[in-house]
């Protein structure tokens, strides 16, 4: 999943930011601890909206709050790019992307997500 991200952000054009993992992701998204079996994200710098999450749900985790929390966010955020944001739940799979090409990165995790069944 880590290698996938990586390319993931390099795809969509993401701007550079600080890495995240499972804990640090449900506090960020301000969800249960044990949320996500898996979780990376990568955020950007103040100066763009830029944002990355790959995550596996943990089994019994409240897909519905998951989405609602990722969409608080992208509401929060008040920049043209975030009209073209993506979040997807697929198979278990979280996907939350605000970059330049939300297309690229959207084609990844579909390959991602088919690629582990």
């Amino acid at each position: 999943m880590v290698k996938t991200a990586y390319q993931i952000r390099e795809d969509s054009g993401m701007a550079f930011g600080m890495r995240s993992d499972n804990a640090e992701v449900a506090t960020l998204f301000q969800l249960p601890e044990d949320t996500f079996e898996q979780a990376i994200c990568f955020t950007s710098m103040n100066t763009t909206p830029d944002i990355m999450v790959l995550a596996k749900l943990a089994d019994g985790a409240d897909e519905t709050a998951v989405k609602e929390a990722l969409e608080a966010h992208r509401q929060s955020q008040h920049l043209p790019k975030v009209e073209d944001a993506r979040i997807l739940v697929e198979d278990g799979y979280v996907f939350y992307l605000i970059a330049e090409n939300a297309d690229a990165g959207e084609a990844a995790f579909h390959a991602y997500v088919e690629a582990q069944a």
